[in-house]
């Protein structure tokens, strides 16, 4: 009987709610239709023969707009809630039968008495009355927790614009993968500053010796291609290029003249000399407050 109750409250409260939603909706619906005709109604009567007919015609249907859009008005203002709201009142309500419906069984009521008054309590939770209560402690008592989130901050957007890049190049000299950020930074070398002719041949050339021959800056006898293939593509990926990734390609750049790279090019393979700047952590992030 007790687990019946609770079912059966929890089917009329859930249709309330239903209910009450139409109505509302079919209430504000109604208000801009008055609205609309009465508008109309007088127009068509001022566009008439506007005599002291007209005139009485033209008060009595303004007096029967605004009177009937105040009523309609009167009952939205004192309604427990409006349409855009009536789902989250109805989880509210149902979660708070459903709060007290949990209590009850583990009280386990045993006589007939008992079972009867806890169904009337938990039917009573879905009264207007009830349900204008628990929403007004709802909003007093609710505490707001914030989180902090570090998607979507500025060092996010700079490290996603230059994977980018990479990208961009890969389709354009490597297809379908993107380069790395050696051969970005040797391509920034090469195309973007200036480079000396054994900086090229011993540097930047076995970092882009990996490259499809077509694609490649350099022929197969090392030379650097005239005019070098895409060209305009290469310059506008490389140009997407955050300002902390251009900073840090000088940066290494300026490291790799001073380390004597060029002079111990002969002596075996080249250390890494380009990547992406790490992006700094975020110190607060993004914080979106929701109730606890």
């Amino acid at each position: 009987m007790l687990e019946a109750g609770f079912v059966l409250n929890y089917a009329h409260c859930n249709d309330f709610f239903l209910a009450s939603g139409r109505e509302q909706s079919s209430l504000l619906l109604l208000g801009d239709m008055v609205a609309s005709f009465g508008t109309l109604a007088a127009s068509a009567i001022a566009l008439g023969k506007y005599d002291d007919g007209g005139k009485d015609a033209l008060q009595i249907v303004t007096l029967g707009t605004s009177t009937a859009l105040s009523g309609i008005d009167i009952y939205t203002q004192r309604f427990l809630f409006g349409a855009e709201n009536v789902d989250a009142v109805r989880e509210l309500t149902l979660n708070a039968a459903s709060t007290h419906s949990g209590k009850v069984r583990e009280l386990d009521p045993q006589n007939y008495n008992a079972v009867v008054t806890h169904l009337f309590d938990n039917q009573a939770i879905c009264t207007p009355r009830r349900i204008s209560i628990l929403a007004r402690e709802a909003i007093q008592k609710a505490e707001l927790k914030p989180s902090v989130s570090s998607q979507g901050t500025l060092s996010d957007v700079r490290k996603s614009m230059d994977e980018d890049v990479l990208k961009d190049l890969g389709q354009t000299l490597n297809p379908p993968g993107a380069v790395s950020a050696e051969q970005a930074g040797a391509l920034f070398w090469l195309l973007e500053r200036d480079s000396t002719a054994d900086e090229r041949s011993k540097v930047i050339l076995p970092l882009l010796s990996t490259l499809p021959a077509a694609s490649n800056p350099f022929d197969t006898a090392g030379a650097l291609k005239d005019p070098i293939p895409n060209r305009d593509l290469i310059d506008t990926a490389l140009g997407k290029l955050s300002a902390g990734a251009r900073s840090a390609f000088d940066t290494q750049i300026k490291n790799a003249r001073a380390a004597g790279v060029v002079a111990g090019a002969a002596a075996g393979p080249l250390p890494t000399l380009f990547a992406l700047p790490d992006q700094p952590a975020a110190s607060g992030g993004r914080v979106s407050v929701s109730v606890k």
